[in-house]
């Protein structure tokens, strides 16, 4: 089933905005399927009691606010130690664009493949109105930005949230949709997707002129299809 457009299309912003991924590995601008982490505002953690069974073999556990939390031993099944916690959050496996891939260094690891991806979210339900799609398409949200939809790549159209960026180890990232049609950015339309998540970061770039003047293409051309904000 094709779900309606809310965006429009527009000539001028890049020629192409997909194409195909690497074939081994993952690299920058690559769509990737990731585990997506909710911000946990309720602080709920999972209190382990070691003490009811030293052996770790059958541990008593509960759900309770951190600020509640009975036991502070460490749990060696878990690596964790007393002084850290194993918080309950809530997720979902969703695509995100990996903005940066390296292999980062730290004292008790020398070596960890970590990427900063920034998760999707698709806009087809009926609570997205089409404004906010427009808006965010012409770049007037700076925490945002718009993909639109390519059936040849699997890709429902959809937005970029960068308040939700997020560090995923690689282990855990598989290529979007699959690992036999890796799909990611173009170099020309990650390179919009950067000038606009430099700006939400308040870094000052230039070239941030041409997404205004790009956005207010979009949205004049809107106006002429009689679509009302």
């Amino acid at each position: 089933m094709t779900l309606p457009k809310k965006g429009i299309d527009i000539s001028g912003l890049v020629d192409k905005y997909y194409e195909s991924g690497p074939s081994k590995g993952f690299t920058k601008g690559q769509i990737v399927w990731i585990p997506a982490y909710y911000s946990n505002k309720d602080n709920i953690v999972i209190d382990i009691d070691v003490a009811s069974d030293p052996t770790e073999t059958h541990l008593q556990a509960f759900l309770r606010p951190i600020e509640k939390k009975q036991n502070f031993f460490p749990v060696k099944n878990l690596n964790l130690g007393s002084d850290e916690y194993a918080f309950v959050v809530k997720g979902k496996i969703r695509p995100a664009i990996i903005l940066v891939d390296d292999t980062t260094h730290w004292a008790k690891s020398p070596s960890e493949n970590l990427a900063l991806c920034v998760p999707l979210f698709r806009v087809y339900k009926p609570k997205f109105l089409q404004s906010f799609v427009l808006k965010t398409q012409a770049f007037q949200y700076r925490s945002k930005f718009y993909l639109p939809p390519d059936s040849t790549c699997g890709i429902d159209e959809c937005v970029a949230r960068f308040e939700l960026m997020q560090s995923i180890h690689q282990f855990v990232m598989k290529p979007f949709p699959n690992e036999n049609k890796p799909i990611m950015l173009t170099d020309d339309f990650f390179a919009l997707l950067r000038i606009q998540m430099t700006k939400f970061l308040d870094g000052i770039v230039p070239e941030y002129e041409t997404l205004e003047v790009y956005g207010q293409l979009i949205i004049e051309e809107a106006l002429k299809q009689g679509i009302t904000f």
